[in-house]
């Protein structure tokens, strides 16, 4: 099933300033040096591309992967003062446009969520990095989302579930990571999880697709319009007295390629 949400410049923008932190710790899991050459998966407007082209140094590269030719576009004009050091390349996680063992490491972020076929695209990875070269994904549980609710329980778990499994392609990718390294033939795989914590409520109706998991919810009879009325109704007046809060956990999981 192909994903119903739609990322625009301006969704990726907030989603960025909500996971400094997760993206520090994916960036220390590279464990980049001088002279390497990185690859990153999914890599939208280009900053982490950006981010990771001092670690690499003068002589390093860092390219990035993505299908969007408008997304590939901004990225170039971030990053031009950066010159040949980062360079931006179109094409699909799944068939990668790049020879074997082409790069030294590669880095994914919130790019299986999207994808119905996440073990292709870690199988990409691993083809494209040399031997023991170090891939590093990090990517959302959908499943986790949460949103405290004192009389809407009900409505919350709903939305949660409907938007993990109709509005992405594979909103439970997080907690799959782990097999889907080893299926692939990573080895000595690390976990870490990582929660993100947020009290602003219109936030998190736009970065977790409340709107578009709402409808579905709606389409489907799985919700009625007075039941999302009245959860819409208790999460403002939660925002409105400073007590919103709500949660989502990704995953973070660093191998080596065999």
């Amino acid at each position: 099933m192909a994903s119903m949400t739609h990322y625009d410049e301006d969704y990726l923008k907030q989603a960025s300033k909500l996971l400094v932190h997760p993206k520090h710790l994916s960036f220390k899991a590279l464990k980049l040096k001088k002279r390497q050459r990185v690859l990153d998966v999914g890599c939208g407007l280009g900053q982490d591309v950006a981010q990771m082209v001092p670690q690499v140094g003068k002589q390093g590269r860092v390219v990035g992967l993505d299908c969007n030719p408008a997304f590939l576009d901004a990225a170039r004009q971030r990053t031009a003062t950066l010159g040949k050091r980062a360079r931006f390349v179109e094409g699909d996680a799944t068939d990668m446009p790049f020879p074997r063992e082409s790069f030294d490491a590669c880095r994914c972020e919130r790019v299986l969520q999207h994808l119905a076929e996440p073990q292709q695209a870690i199988g990409e990875m691993v083809r494209v990095t040399k031997p023991g070269g170090r891939i590093v994904i990090l990517d959302t549980d959908w499943g986790t989302a949460s949103i405290d609710t004192a009389a809407s329980t009900h409505v919350e778990r709903v939305l949660t579930r409907v938007r993990a499994e109709r509005c992405l392609a594979n909103g439970y990718a997080g907690r799959m990571l782990y097999r889907l390294g080893k299926a692939v033939g990573l080895h000595s795989l690390t976990v870490k999880v990582v929660p993100l914590v947020i009290h602003q409520y219109p936030l998190a109706r736009y970065l977790g697709m409340l709107d578009i998991a709402e409808q579905a919810a709606l389409d489907h009879g799985e919700l009625s319009l007075d039941e999302v009325t009245a959860w819409r109704e208790e999460l403002s007046a939660a925002d409105a007295a400073g007590r919103f809060f709500g949660t989502i956990a990704l995953t973070l999981v660093t191998g080596l390629t065999p």
